[in-house]
């Protein structure tokens, strides 16, 4: 099984149900993608390893963005944004290349992005709904 995983928003909301869910994966012998905005950096990675989520590959859309050339826009706090139509294709894509089984999100619109099974990790605390 490769089993895809957003952080902020899911794993960071119920640590303890990811972390399950991904000693699980990883004991059976499959994958855990950590597929999130954020760049990859020593924070995140701790931040990850404190809340019990062990992974097998860490993909980055800021990373790849950044990588691939894209130039952000920058907002006056310092944030980096991209436009839409490139950001959020993103899970998908990584999702469909990676042959990925199950991808956990908190983003609905997203989704349409998705040629594998995306399951809607809901913002508030109700129970999360395939899609």
């Amino acid at each position: 099984m490769k089993l895809g995983i957003d952080v902020h928003g899911v794993i960071d909301r119920h640590p303890i149900v990811f972390s399950n869910m991904a000693n699980a994966v990883i004991g059976g012998g499959g994958e855990v993608h950590v597929i999130t905005g954020a760049p990859e950096t020593d924070e995140i990675k701790d931040h990850l390893s404190d809340l019990g989520i062990p992974w097998t590959e860490f993909f980055s859309i800021t990373d790849q963005l950044l990588f691939e050339e894209y130039i952000p826009t920058y907002s006056e706090t310092g944030g980096m944004w991209f436009p839409d139509d490139i950001w959020n294709p993103m899970k998908g894509h990584y999702c469909s290349l990676h042959n990925i089984d199950l991808h956990f999100d908190d983003t609905a619109e997203y989704g349409q992005y998705f040629s594998t099974p995306f399951a809607l990790w809901p913002q508030d605390d109700s129970v999360w709904c395939p899609n």
